[in-house]
């Protein structure tokens, strides 16, 4: 994502967001472009934004602005540091596509947390912000970025001005705009939820539905086995299970 500030430089950011299959949202994580250092001033103006104090979101910066395997470790540390979003003694299950800045698996404790990394190329069948998340976020977002420069004529503003407005129109959204019972959704759709929901194919997304349906198939095929629609849609439910 980019924005210009008033050197006609891009402000370039990444955001990482994190949900739950029971409807929370987690802090967003946002990335800026700028040196990590311990003279660096933006990295001083991040760590010192209010927001973070509150356990908003996490802020961070490095040369590329993207997302890499030390500030994802940071991010989760952040994020697993308090109670504040669920009860730590609990194991957690962590999925997430297979980019390689999270491949953290082996830094992890591995009796607190168990790492999913979901198919290559599948992110559009599999992972819930894909399905029904990002693409709002992002959405509402625009909507807002175009709001602000129609209402202040279009005006240039500072690098860290831009920084600022990138923050608070993210938490706007993030906070606004997606709803619990849209993560739920976007988790079904997935076939990523509670075992008691696991009754009928039907919740998941379509074109994750073919292929499930094409897989059992298969599998029948290969057994030869003489069998009952209802029962072919718990092998479906049964599978997916088994893979998470």
């Amino acid at each position: 994502m980019n924005s210009v500030n008033d050197n006609d430089e891009k402000e370039r950011y990444s955001l990482l967001l994190g949900i739950t299959a029971s409807g929370l949202k987690l802090p967003p994580l946002i990335v800026f472009r700028g040196a990590n250092t311990e003279r660096g001033t933006i990295i001083k103006e991040l760590k010192s934004h209010p927001q973070i104090a509150q356990r908003n979101l996490y802020l961070t910066c490095n040369k590329t602005a993207w997302v890499t395997r030390e500030i994802l470790l940071e991010y989760l540390e952040f994020v697993f540091k308090e109670d504040d979003y669920f009860d730590l003694e609990d194991p957690k299950l962590i999925i997430m596509d297979n980019f390689g800045g999270h491949n953290v698996e082996e830094d992890l404790d591995e009796n607190r947390f168990k790492i999913l990394f979901l198919p290559e190329n599948s992110t559009h069948l599999t992972q819930p912000l894909d399905i029904l998340i990002n693409r709002s976020l992002k959405s509402s977002l625009r909507k807002k970025f175009l709001r602000h420069l129609i209402e202040n004529d279009c005006k240039k503003v500072s690098a860290k001005d831009a920084r600022n407005l990138i923050i608070e129109k993210v938490l706007e959204t993030w906070n606004e705009d997606i709803s619990s019972q849209l993560i739920k959704k976007s988790f079904e759709l997935a076939g990523i939820t509670y075992p008691t929901l696991w009754t009928n194919k039907d919740r998941l997304n379509e074109p994750l539905k073919r292929i499930l349906e094409r897989q059992s198939l298969n599998i029948l095929n290969q057994n030869d086995v003489d069998i009952q629609i209802d029962d072919a849609e718990m092998i479906i439910a049964d599978d997916s299970e088994e893979e998470l």
